[in-house]
């Protein structure tokens, strides 16, 4: 199953926290 999420890149800071956090969240190294 795939998951996908929609970013607002008028928000996007450039910070990675949503890829940390997908990481951390799939247990994806």
């Amino acid at each position: 199953m795939n998951y996908g999420f929609v970013i607002d890149n008028r928000l996007c800071i450039g910070c990675h926290a949503c890829t940390v956090a997908c990481k951390s969240e799939h247990d994806i190294p």
